[in-house]
């Protein structure tokens, strides 16, 4: 019996643990930090070689350049290399377009002399149109026996130099980028002469969250905890190519280029260069030609429309604000799922989805096809609005949700999703309801005095030029004064005690000042509440303050009537 019992309670406990497997996964809800659109935007740079002479980037440069600027990418790196006017002419256009540079310094070769001429031109050639100065390019590679002490110490001169030119100063300084780990460990701890730390995370192939974990952990030997630029990253497409570093389709390139700049912006990278802009050669068998998001001929590749298109969705130049949270619970299938929550100014937030799915076998060069699964969003708030956008499709959004407010659910795959959240329009609280009012506007009791009362008509006929104000200050022209004086806002029921004057002249009559009534319009109108809407009084002082008078004894005498009944 017991071991039946056993037998019975192991079944039912398997059964369960089978259930839970198989039910829908929920994140519980929290509240997300969002994070500004326009800050992964501008995370996003691509490698440039303005002063390649012979290549479509030398001799196609305006081409290219509207290609840049339609892209929608703020920031370039490259080589800057001394005695090439063409170069900073170059640079300096781009920076005038709002594509800022940042440039490699040179190397240990060129020695001091060289690295002073570099600042030099920095300085005084360039220098509005730099975002950053960066150490040396793969100097591990360079073949010198003493290579690490050399970039040792040019990188130490490089950072002195720079922090004391009260010109440079300011511009962050990226570490020098390093190829291999070993070597990483051979330069050791550079964190002192570095505002950012530097990595080339090539995924060789594979999907773009591949490998960038184990490139920061190796970085902390050079940078220490200081944050790292990604000056090199991306993926070439010469399929025929035999040799280290494998290609992917352009198809692949297309669904990873996405995913590749925000996976690295979600893990703190402060800005993430592509190599490379252009194509450099033709043909499928040389790596060093096919690294482009453009192709030699300038055509675009499908990378570079999805990129255009992300950068379309999510950019929001202008000025800086701060973000919200968004409380936000996840369901459905999650299984490899990533998640960027990013807000724009006007107050909507951009909710990017993706798997870390790979589109591409690297190594029996084929294209692979996983299947996409829902997800599903509850927002614990309220929503004007839901729209789904996918960048690798278009920039527009491919649908919208007919319920923002219901469990949104959505299918997500290896290209990245965007989901808009449209907050409702805030607008101002409404003003509070005034008190029951007393004024006899909407009472129907007819005037019993014989002289006719006047009501709110459209403004009387001229007044003939009128005496002397008793104000002591006249005015002295026909239009309101530049600075009128404060009114207060206008009250239902004027105070049966006389109000302070806005003037001190005295009243030819013993009534209670106007100084609690706005100022009257030519065409007196009533707002949505029976209160008079404040309308700068367009005559002249003295008119508009005879024209009170009227008003309040209007006022009085209705006031006393409505006492009678």
């Amino acid at each position: 019996m017991r071991a039946g019992s056993q037998r019975a309670a192991a079944l039912l406990g398997g059964i369960l643990v089978v259930v839970a497997l198989l039910a829908p996964q929920v994140a519980a809800a929290a509240s997300v930090p969002a994070k500004p659109a326009d800050s992964f935007v501008d995370s996003i740079g691509v490698n440039t070689h303005t002063y390649y002479t012979g290549t479509v980037y030398y001799n196609r440069f305006q081409e290219w350049k509207t290609k840049l600027q339609r892209l929608g990418v703020r920031h370039i790196r490259e080589n800057l290399v001394p005695n090439r006017s063409d170069q900073y002419q170059r640079l300096n256009e781009l920076g005038q377009a709002g594509i800022k540079s940042t440039v490699i310094m040179g190397d240990p070769t060129n020695g001091v002399a060289g690295l002073e001429t570099l600042l030099s031109i920095a300085r005084d050639r360039i220098r509005g149109s730099l975002a950053a100065l960066e150490g040396t390019n793969e100097f591990d590679l360079s073949g010198r026996s003493n290579w690490s002490a050399e970039l040792t110490s040019y990188h130490q001169r490089l950072y002195q130099l720079a922090k004391a030119d009260p010109s440079l100063s300011s511009l962050p300084l990226v570490g020098p980028s390093i190829v291999h780990w070993s070597n990483q460990q051979a330069l050791g701890d550079v964190s002192a002469q570095v505002d950012y730390g530097n990595i080339h995370s090539y995924p060789d192939g594979y999907w773009p969250e591949s490998n960038l974990s184990s490139h920061l952990e190796d970085a902390v030997a050079n940078s220490g905890s200081k944050r790292v630029m990604a000056t090199e990253t991306g993926y070439h497409t010469a399929v025929d190519w035999t040799g280290e570093h494998k290609p992917v389709s352009e198809a692949a390139m297309a669904t990873y280029v996405p995913r590749m700049f925000l996976e690295y912006f979600r893990r703190g990278v402060v800005r993430t260069f592509s190599y490379e802009l252009l194509d450099e050669g033709t043909g499928s068998s040389d790596r060093e030609d096919s690294f482009g998001l453009l192709r030699h001929d300038l055509s675009e590749k499908p990378a570079f429309a999805a990129l255009r298109n992300t950068i379309d969705i999510l950019g929001d130049p202008g000025a800086s604000f701060v973000p919200e949270s968004l409380d936000y619970s996840l369901g459905g299938n999650q299984d490899n799922l990533r998640q960027v929550l990013l807000q724009k100014s006007d107050g909507s937030f951009y909710l990017a989805l993706w798997r870390t799915s790979s589109v591409w076998d690297p190594i029996k060069r084929v294209a692979l096809n996983p299947s996409p699964a829902s997800v599903t969003i509850d927002v614990n708030r309220s929503l004007a609005s839901a729209e789904r956008f996918v960048p690798n499709n278009s920039a527009a959004p491919l649908s919208s949700f007919s319920d923002p407010n219901g469990p949104l659910t959505v299918s997500v795959g290896p290209q990245v999703t965007v989901l808009k959240l449209q907050p409702p329009a805030s607008s101002p609280e409404p003003a509070p309801l005034p008190p029951p009012e007393t004024v006899p506007e909407p009472v129907p009791v007819p005037e019993p005095s014989p002289e006719p009362v006047p009501v709110p008509e459209p403004e009387p006929a001229p007044e003939p030029a009128p005496e002397p104000s008793p104000e002591p200050e006249p005015e002295p022209s026909p239009e309101p004064a530049p600075e009128p004086e404060p009114e207060p806002s206008p009250t239902p029921v004027p105070e049966p005690s006389p109000a302070p004057a806005p003037a001190p002249a005295p009243a030819p009559e013993s009534e209670p000042a106007p100084a609690t009534e706005p100022a009257p319009t030519p065409s007196p109108r009533r707002g949505k509440r029976g209160k008079p809407k404040e309308v700068r009084a367009t005559s002249a002082r003295n008119r508009r303050y005879s024209r009170l008078k009227a008003r309040q004894k209007r006022r009085n005498r209705l006031k006393a009537l409505i006492a009678t009944r």
